[in-house]
């Protein structure tokens, strides 16, 4: 287990280089933010996991199952949210899976825009000129229309989604060995970290 010492953050925040162009970094961003949030998702079914099925390899058969049988985030994050209250651990366990989920809402907001967004391209240079997200709603003219504009600032949307998305990614992982400890439970196997790895300010690594 990593010590508690504190030591020099070993995950610089990610930026892609000034040298590539508006349409690069987007390209590089968006492909970053997916990775990030899939790291995410993964902590929080770990979190399932180690509620569920943590004490037998039936149970935790079962869990996966379940969890990959929900259909999209939001269901997961409230099948989370409903086995954590009846899970009767302490309240700040289950205040602590509620804030998470908060914050990967968000972040899963900006993440849902820009890999279901239409990418549009100038007509002869083919360069990349906006993002146009697309939503079901239920005013009269039924489907809403948000775009953004292939530009420096849309490139820092993304970063702040990133930097926001690795620190969760952090928290996420020094809650999820608490709750394995606190439930004393088999699953899922956790890896190791290393020493000055940024986790969970209220949840530490031991």
């Amino acid at each position: 287990m990593p010590s508690k010492v504190a030591t020099p953050n070993p995950f610089p925040k990610f930026k892609p280089p000034e040298s590539l162009s508006i349409e690069e970094q987007l390209v590089m961003c968006v492909g970053k933010l997916v990775a990030e949030w899939a790291v995410c998702e993964t902590l929080f079914r770990g979190m399932y996991v180690c509620l569920i099925g943590g004490h037998s390899e039936i149970g935790s058969d079962y869990a996966e199952i379940a969890w990959l049988s929900t259909p999209n985030v939001k269901s997961r994050r409230d099948l989370l949210a409903r086995c954590i209250v009846a899970s009767g651990l302490p309240s700040e366990f289950k205040d602590e899976v509620a804030l998470l989920s908060k914050r990967f809402k968000t972040i899963s907001e900006t993440r849902n825009f820009y890999c279901h967004a239409f990418y549009v391209v100038e007509p002869v240079g083919l360069q990349l000129q906006s993002i146009e997200g697309y939503n079901l709603t239920y005013d009269d003219e039924i489907i809403s229309v948000e775009t953004k504009k292939a530009s420096k600032s849309t490139v820092g949307e993304i970063l702040t989604a990133i930097h926001n998305c690795e620190n969760l990614s952090r928290e996420c992982m020094g809650f999820l060995f608490a709750l394995h400890a606190k439930l004393q439970a088999r699953f899922p196997v956790l890896p190791s970290v290393p020493d000055g790895y940024l986790n969970n300010p209220r949840f530490p690594l031991q």
